[in-house]
């Protein structure tokens, strides 16, 4: 989550904020990955920048549909090339991934999650009457 003009105890880039502010935003996803990167979901937008680093922010475009759900997401870089790949999941189930978030390419979409299996508290398949 967001708090203020912070994202944990590093400050957001000002282009940040103030977009932020002016869709008055109070609370957006937001996260640092491991591999350094911040993100911050802006309704079908997922503002991608490497900590430190705020003059380059990149923005990829979610999925139409997605943008009020909540959304998991990954960055991963790779130590032998300059590749960033970004990986996000909808609650939804959807899946969508950029193989190199460097370059202006379209994301791969899937659907991971079909539907939920309902079972009863015993564990077995729920009975329906057609």
């Amino acid at each position: 989550m967001l708090w203020g003009s912070t994202l944990s105890s590093n400050p957001l880039p000002l282009h940040i904020t103030a977009r932020l502010q002016q869709h008055g935003s109070t609370e957006a996803a937001a996260g640092i990955s491991h591999s350094g990167f911040c993100w911050v979901i802006d309704g079908r937008e997922l503002l991608l920048w490497r900590q430190g680093e705020t003059a380059r922010i990149r923005s990829l475009l979610l999925p139409s549909g997605t943008p009020n759900q909540k959304h998991f997401v990954a960055v991963l870089t790779h130590p032998s090339s300059s590749t960033t790949t970004v990986i996000t999941c909808s609650e939804a189930g959807l899946l969508t991934y950029w193989l190199d978030a460097n370059h202006s390419v379209e994301p791969v979409h899937h659907q991971v999650i079909v539907g939920v299996d309902q079972r009863n508290p015993a564990g077995q398949p729920q009975q329906r009457t057609v």
